[in-house]
């Protein structure tokens, strides 16, 4: 029957190591209808009134079941989580609680150049829970002039939760339909003591104009008549033969008169005379 105790009290104080310390300190102190602080005192390590015994949440709901010290007044004020908290508390009266923390992968995010009226790549912010509690985004909210040039998306959402060493993301988009620098800033409300801020900068340019390349226009290729073969037949009336045949008589006649006097230096005067009779004869 005492291994069977043990072994309760055994798992009820592995219970109240489980439970929250912190909160178990808030029940003890403020719990209705009488707060236990009045009978057991505020300061744990003096025992008032055997309360550390209390480190065992199953002596407590004994005490509580059987009206042992008249405690039978928190039967149906406090639950069974609740002893746990206060059996938590008394085992480590300076213990501290579970808190979430908050960690981004950047509070800057620039945009490169993008043109008007067209969106830009995706860029990620990654919200990371380093604590040990859950961590919840309470609100997600665009702020600054150029606020509406930029759109939110991702898995982070108002009141999404976020357990210990997990992550969610912010996918922010930058669309503007003006050009120039543009900046704003974006703030992630959460549950822990601060909220964080990212600023956003981006530049809009104009849509480039792009002139088409024309092709020049070829020059004409050149006409190449084949080589003519053989002998070229001109017709005997034709200009140019008339032409050429009294070229060549004229040549003919200005041949023989060269041959005429040539000879006439080299006769005699009776020998040139005779040939002279003998031509005009």
């Amino acid at each position: 029957m005492k291994k069977i105790i043990l072994s309760l009290v055994s798992i009820a104080s592995l219970q109240a190591f489980a439970a929250d310390p912190i909160v178990g300190k808030n029940i003890y102190m403020t719990s209705p209808p009488i707060p236990c602080a009045t009978c057991h005192g505020t300061d744990i390590s003096k025992n008032t009134a055997n309360i550390l015994k209390g480190k065992s949440s199953v002596v407590i709901s004994s005490a509580i079941a059987s009206n042992k010290g008249n405690m039978g007044m928190y039967a149906s004020s406090l639950t069974t989580a609740q002893i746990d908290d206060i059996a938590a508390y008394i085992i480590n009266p300076n213990g501290t609680v579970a808190n979430p923390s908050i960690s981004l992968s950047s509070n800057v995010v620039n945009f490169p150049a993008t043109e008007v009226n067209k969106a830009s790549s995706i860029q990620s912010i990654v919200v990371s829970n380093t604590g040990t509690a859950n961590l919840v985004i309470s609100g997600l909210f665009l702020a600054g002039f150029d606020s509406n040039d930029f759109i939110l998306s991702g898995s982070c959402n108002a009141n999404t939760s976020i357990i210990p060493k997990n992550s969610c993301s912010i996918g922010i988009v930058f669309n503007s339909k003006t050009v120039g620098s543009k900046s704003a800033s974006l703030t992630i409300a959460n549950n822990t003591d601060h909220s964080q801020t990212v600023n956003l900068s981006a530049t809009a340019i104009s849509t480039p104009i792009i002139t088409p390349i024309q092709n020049p226009i070829p020059s004409p290729k050149p006409i190449i008549k084949p080589p003519i073969s053989g002998p070229i037949l001109v017709p005997k009336d034709h200009p140019a033969v008339r032409n050429e045949r009294e070229y060549q008589h004229k040549n003919e006649r200005f041949e023989r008169n060269d041959r005429d006097v040539e000879k006439n230096k080299n006769c005699n005067k009776k020998d040139c005379n005779q040939d002279d009779d003998h031509r005009f004869k």
